[in-house]
């Protein structure tokens, strides 16, 4: 019996603000999240924090609404598939190769962690009431 299947998601926050550039007539857009886990020390109240940074890819529609919306710091849900880049390396000639995800749903909470809009004095405005995405249709109920 065969399984076949590739899906991903995660809930994380942009490093940096998304960067775009054009290959051909596609537009490409690139960020990265960062996801926190807390880890328990055995036998211990105390335990440590550890991050994930996760490199992130979206195309065409998906491309320019990450890179009006993918702010550094900001809230963000990835749904997608994990691909592979391999390359040579131009200066040493070696084989090199990393894991990023193809965004193919992607969601962002664009209200500060006051949970005010920029502007949204009272933070009651009815933007203010779910986060905004792109992609396939997912229940908009995130968890931040």
């Amino acid at each position: 019996m065969s399984m076949s299947g590739n899906g991903f998601w995660a809930l994380g926050r942009a490093v940096a603000d998304a960067q775009s550039k054009k290959v051909g007539t596609s537009t490409v857009t690139s960020f990265r999240i960062v996801t926190n886990r807390y880890i328990k020390k055995k036998g211990s109240e105390k335990g440590e924090e550890r991050a994930t940074y996760i490199d992130c890819e979206t195309w065409e529609k998906r491309a320019d609404y990450a890179a009006e919306k993918v702010k550094k710091g900001t809230p963000l849900l990835v749904i997608g598939r994990i691909e592979s880049d391999e390359w040579t390396d131009k200066k040493t000639g070696e084989k090199r190769s990393k894991l990023k995800v193809y965004v193919e749903n992607l969601q962002v909470d664009t209200r500060g962690q006051d949970g005010k809009r920029k502007g949204d004095e009272d933070g009651e405005g009815e933007d203010n009431q779910e986060p905004s995405s792109v992609g396939s249709a997912v229940d908009n109920e995130l968890p931040f």
